[in-house]
């Protein structure tokens, strides 16, 4: 995610960002205030909208003092014209809120997209280095097995060899050949 955006976003979400929240929620403020009071049924759902989040905010201003005194909380109405502009304030501060969001929930998209694409590559190239380990094996296998018959070829030639060795000294009838028959003549 970028990091301007995060720390924006933070700046916005923890209040930080005042001078630039008020400048920029002034002039749709008094944009907004300017038309809810020209249209009737556009003012009356401000003023309602209005006189709610002030109910609200007031209730859980004093929702603590009256819990512990055990008292009800009694919120009073405001005028038409504190209630229009609490209303555009609301409005104003609550689409820079939606512009903040937004923001980072399109850095979280791009940041996923980012992701998935490093997690398919990881894949393709953990693909490749299995089939390459499968081939090596195959190699392996085939060289221990070419290895193995080499040897046991190896070793019918030495066997072959120890045999006509053998054979030879039989027939040539040698010292050794010669007194070997004597002891066994002895004994």
């Amino acid at each position: 995610m970028c990091t301007r955006s995060i720390v924006l976003a933070n700046r916005l979400l923890h209040g930080r960002l005042v001078s630039c929240r008020q400048t920029e929620a002034l002039p749709p403020s008094h944009n907004d205030h300017a038309q809810v009071m020209g249209h009737p049924s556009l003012r009356h759902r401000a003023i309602s909208l209005a006189q709610k989040l002030h109910k609200i905010d007031v209730w859980l201003d004093r929702r603590g003092v009256a819990a512990s005194e055990r008292k009800k909380v009694f919120v009073a109405t405001m005028t038409d014209d504190t209630a229009i502009k609490l209303a555009s304030k609301f409005v104003s501060e609550s689409f820079i809120y939606m512009v903040g969001t937004a923001v980072l929930g399109y850095e979280y998209h791009l940041s996923s997209i980012g992701n998935a694409a490093k997690t398919q590559q990881a894949m393709i190239e953990r693909r490749a280095l299995d089939e390459r380990l499968t081939e090596l094996e195959k190699k392996a296998h085939e060289e221990s097995h070419l290895a193995l018959a080499e040897t046991k070829r190896v070793q019918g030639i030495i066997q072959e060899l120890q045999d006509r060795l053998e054979k030879v000294e039989d027939n040539r009838g040698g010292w050794w050949t010669w007194a070997s028959r004597v002891r066994q003549s002895q004994s």
